[in-house]
């Protein structure tokens, strides 16, 4: 019998399946078998599970998916003896130390029932991830609390933990029974609640474990439509698990509010969890929880006379309360509708005063145009008219040129009819002219 079980579920993560199995069969702790069970993949998934030859591999696989609980459970109860369960996932990656650093804890620490350890997290290319919102790289970077505490936050802030990393001792995942069948989206969740009931848990306060988160919201948990939807649903039956306290002393120590619904003497522990259900920090649908538990106790007539014998609350009481809390975000929705009539006639109107101001725009292009093409027109007109000036001036200075020649000439017969008239002859032949 090995010490540890790791259980390896494998689906159309042919291109990170390698990294997965090598990460398990590198670990320093060796005292494994490696469970690989293939949920009826259609890529290379089994060819690649196949190549490997390793004697702690067991290889199972099926055509149509059963999904991950189903496996865990039915290997857990009818392939698996070891004293620890190790899930995890064909698309993420062990550090080589983690389940040496797991048992280690375990082995010292029997009073703990699962062991966690931190995470990373990697893109498809198996870099890591910048943070932000659900992708966060601090997603599951918490300190330990005890198991009190754990519920406390899980009731109010939901999921802090890593799939993947878990490690379960074994005697602690039959206790609570294994996964609930059901589940989509919390299963792991759910179960952590249920622990939380009756053991104490720990997380490794080292990140041995890359949790890889694939592009276009291809994750299982990946924030989408029905995920959201499937969610919602889903935590109505986790909280549900708080309905299993089984004593007020207990409830106070996780929840110290619910003091001030507890009577004097004794205390109906459904109706001060109900109660706590219905405080304006809790979610919407453990509010929904709350309504419908104190709707049973009131259906109950002997709870109903001690409900209101030990804390004078009866359908009197009940009553306002369903009239306040819209689980069913109905109201919400109305206003939304109303907003959207709204929105709707605001733009309406934004259309209309839009397609005034094209009219107005058209009309002001139409205007530019004819404004472009007078000008156009006159330019061409003072481009002729400057053709008409250089003429002109060609023209002009041609003349000037033959008026400076022609002065010229003057000039020359000027000087010539001086140069006769100072001539002898001339004087000589004035008798002549004078006759």
């Amino acid at each position: 019998m090995s010490k540890v079980s790791v259980i390896l579920t494998s689906f159309n993560h042919g291109k990170y399946l390698r990294e997965s199995i090598d990460s398990v069969l590198n670990q320093t702790f060796t005292d494994f078998d490696l469970f690989i069970w293939d949920d009826g993949s259609s890529d290379d998934s089994v060819n690649i599970i196949e190549s490997y030859k390793d004697s702690r591999i067991k290889f199972f696989k099926n055509k149509i998916p059963v999904r991950v609980p189903f496996i865990v459970n039915k290997i857990v109860a009818e392939h698996s003896d070891s004293e620890y369960i190790a899930v995890h996932h064909s698309d993420d990656i062990w550090d080589d130390n983690k389940l040496l650093r797991q048992i280690d804890f375990a082995s010292a620490n029997p009073e703990f029932g699962a062991v966690f350890t931190k995470a990373v997290l990697i893109g498809e290319n198996s870099l890591f991830l910048p943070g932000n919102d659900y992708t966060t790289s601090n997603f599951f970077d918490h300190e330990n609390r005890d198991r009190r505490a754990w519920l406390r936050y899980f009731f109010y802030k939901q999921n802090a933990l890593c799939h993947p990393s878990v490690m379960y001792r074994r005697k602690c995942f039959e206790k609570n029974g294994g996964y609930r069948l059901g589940f989509g989206q919390m299963t792991d969740f759910d179960m952590w609640v249920r622990i939380c009931m009756n053991s104490e848990i720990y997380i490794i306060p080292e990140k041995l474990v890359k949790l890889r988160i694939r592009d276009n919201a291809a994750n299982m948990s990946s924030d989408r439509p029905d995920t959201r939807i499937r969610c919602n649903t889903e935590l109505y039956r986790v909280i549900g698990n708080y309905l299993n306290i089984d004593s007020c002393e207990e409830l106070k120590i996780i929840f110290p509010e619910a003091g001030k619904f507890m009577g004097k003497g004794r205390s109906l522990l459904s109706y001060v969890f109900a109660r706590i259900c219905l405080e304006p920090q809790s979610h919407l649908i453990a509010k929904t929880l709350g309504i419908f538990t104190l709707f049973d106790i009131l259906q109950n007539k002997a709870e109903a006379e001690k409900l209101y014998v030990l804390h004078g609350f009866d359908y009197r009481d009940f009553i306002p309360f369903t009239g306040i809390l819209d689980l069913f975000r109905l109201e919400e929705v109305m206003e939304l509708h109303k907003n959207i009539s709204e929105y709707k006639s605001q733009i309406q109107m934004l259309e209309s005063t839009v397609a005034q101001k094209n009219g107005v725009v058209i009309e002001q292009k139409n205007e530019k145009e004819q404004f472009l093409n007078q000008m156009n027109k006159l330019h061409k007109h003072c481009s002729d008219l400057e053709r008409e000036l250089n003429i002109i001036k060609n023209e002009k200075e041609q003349f000037l040129n033959q008026m400076n020649e022609l002065q010229k000439h003057c000039s020359d017969l000027e000087r010539e009819l001086n140069i006769i008239k100072n001539s002898k002859l001339w004087k000589f032949s004035g008798f002549l002219r004078r006759k």
